[in-house]
């Protein structure tokens, strides 16, 4: 049995290393859709925010890479929002959407002032 080292606080070795901390994802903004049954989620990836999704069993996939779903008010969610199949996002002064099954994004409205936290009224409009 080894003995327990003391060390003054914050000279110890960590579990963590820089190299996993530059190699992991983050995740937010976790949503789902039922009446498509799918689960979408935001990746953060080098400063751009991907939309994934998965429906059923099928394996996750980047919805479209060519956007990067960023509200352009604050901080903290409300990039997107799924409902009906469909996934609406916010990049910064517009607001897309697009069909979860293999479609591309396309913009619902003109480009003014800021947006995030995108959602559907209760009658789908």
């Amino acid at each position: 049995m080894t003995s327990k080292i003391e060390r003054p606080y914050g000279l110890w070795e960590s579990p963590l290393t820089p190299k996993m901390m530059a190699q992991s994802l983050r995740l937010t903004d976790v949503q789902w859709d039922t009446g498509t049954a799918t689960l979408a989620w935001l990746e953060g990836r080098s400063g751009r925010n991907i939309i994934v999704a998965q429906q059923d069993l099928d394996a996750p996939r980047d919805l479209f890479t060519e956007y990067s779903a960023l509200g352009g008010i604050g901080y903290g969610g409300g990039e997107f929002t799924l409902a009906g199949g469909n996934v609406i996002f916010a990049q910064k002064n517009r607001l897309y959407t697009q069909r979860l099954r293999y479609d591309s994004p396309r913009p619902v409205t003109l480009q003014f002032g800021t947006l995030a936290s995108p959602a559907v009224s209760p009658d789908g409009r």
